[in-house]
């Protein structure tokens, strides 16, 4: 195998053996089996218990066909280690994904997740139960104020097994509000009327678009928590605001964060990781500040990160106080931030100084930080397929029109910490799990899962 390269909390019971509506899903192309199949489901059944694989996936019908009574098991049988690495229980595994379920408001989403057969929500779960992560942070889900999205998410889709795979017991669940999609009361986008998408404190076209979940088997520090999301643009010391905001209420209005950033302690063992989930709303040609807002969004994050060493004295959360993380403080950045490719997405319609800010990596080259550089597990480099992906680089996560990608998805440790492994839930057209990250399947997200395994010891100053 090559390996390129203050809010809700419950507890669900694990699900081991779940629906089986997914299945046209695990692959691009369905196999149909053998009509014989059914008489042999008896060694069928014993022959995978061989190989490892759930007894679960012995009737899906995504396999290859199987051979009669008496013959052996084909070997072309897709195996699950061909796209993702098995998690050793000494380290922890921290992963994103951009789930792309922002398209509905709130009320619709919450109504289509509680029928409980959500195409999209089930190919999210999984996706992460193939992963297995210890710790999940999810962007691109619309939220709504009380909660019970990211609780039917976890309950009803994330806990409880898809296509034969095993529900993932993430019973500590973390959200907030976001800024994308919330009314700022002023002109935003400058087009003389006030109440649409342009004017909402983060681009948005309904309230809660782009929210995050944070869901974790280890415990929150819920009276640790931080948010961000009310901090101001106009209290960022030497901000890049644009002088399109004119007016004195337009500059006032505006947080840093278009989304939100959160820092959320997680309990690992006796010591405190610090998970300062984050995500940013991409640029638009249309709304102009959100390119320039953008810069000082990672230079927020990079500041929060770096303890006494940096410059975040000048912030200030959600509850009064001030500074950025505490020197010394072990973490781990996971989300969807703001960085230099998202700038470049703008091309040419982005104004001269953000093409300049563009060059520059003040998240990625912090000094106190570390880039896995993460890679797809596969058996075949994303180079040599040959598919609408092969114009992708190896560490894109998010698929682009044309076969290109970009980086978009994060998860970034400190420098301190002992990285055991990284990579990109990617796998090419006949590896398992193919059909949960095909672009062209309008309910499998453009994105892709990123991973990264922490050794446990390494919090403890034991790397």
């Amino acid at each position: 195998m090559n390996l390129q390269g203050r809010g809700l909390e419950s507890a669900f019971p694990l699900a081991t053996v779940g629906r089986m509506s997914l299945g046209s899903r695990l692959f691009r192309t369905p196999v149909r089996r053998s009509p014989a199949a059914g008489a042999a489901a008896a060694g069928l059944v014993a022959a995978l218990a061989l190989t490892g694989a759930p007894a679960a996936q012995a009737t899906h019908p995504a396999y290859p066909a199987y051979p009669a009574p008496g013959q052996p098991l084909r070997a072309e049988q897709p195996d699950p280690s061909t796209s993702m690495v098995a998690k050793d229980g000494e380290d922890l595994r921290v992963a994103t994904l951009d789930a792309g379920l922002t398209g509905r408001d709130a009320e619709t989403l919450l109504a289509d997740l509680r029928d409980g057969e959500d195409a999209a929500a089930e190919t999210v779960a999984a996706t992460a139960q193939i992963a297995d992560p210890d710790v999940l942070v999810l962007t691109g889900v619309t939220l709504d104020e009380e909660g019970r999205i990211a609780e039917v998410l976890n309950s009803d889709y994330i806990s409880h097994g898809q296509s034969g795979n095993r529900g993932l017991t993430l019973e500590h669940v973390f959200t907030a509000e976001t800024n994308s999609g919330a009314g700022s009361g002023t002109d935003l986008d400058g087009d003389g009327r006030i109440g649409g998408a342009g004017d909402r404190l983060g681009w948005g076209a309904h309230p809660g678009q782009e929210g995050m979940i944070v869901l974790s088997s280890v415990p929150i520090d819920r009276d640790a928590v931080r948010t961000f999301g009310d901090f101001r643009w106009v209290q960022m010391p030497g901000n890049s605001m644009p002088d399109i905001l004119d007016t004195p209420l337009q500059r006032a209005v505006p947080p840093v964060s278009s989304t939100s950033l959160w820092d959320v302690p997680l309990e690992v063992g006796r010591q405190h990781l610090h998970l300062v989930a984050t995500a940013s709303t991409a640029p638009r040609s249309d709304r102009r500040i959100d390119a320039f807002r953008a810069i000082d969004e990672r230079r927020m994050l990079a500041d929060y990160v770096a303890g006494a060493a940096g410059q975040g004295w000048y912030l200030r959360d959600d509850d009064g106080e001030a500074g950025g993380l505490a020197t010394g403080s072990s973490f781990v950045v996971a989300g969807a931030p703001a960085t230099a490719e998202t700038l470049s997405a703008l091309g040419d319609d982005a104004p001269s100084a953000v093409r300049e800010a563009a060059e520059e990596r003040p998240l990625l080259d912090a000094d106190g930080l570390q880039d896995p550089e993460p890679r797809p597990v596969t058996d075949e480099p994303v180079a040599e397929r040959g598919d609408e992906q092969a114009g992708s680089a190896p560490t894109d996560t998010r698929s682009l029109a044309g076969g290109e990608g970009m980086r978009a998805s994060y998860v970034l440790p400190d420098a301190d910490l002992s990285v055991r492994d990284a990579g990109i839930f990617w796998p090419a057209a006949d590896e398992y799990g193919s059909g949960l990250v095909d672009p062209a399947d309008g309910e499998t997200p453009q994105d892709r899962l990123v991973w990264t395994d922490i050794s446990r010891g390494s919090l403890d100053g034991d790397a």
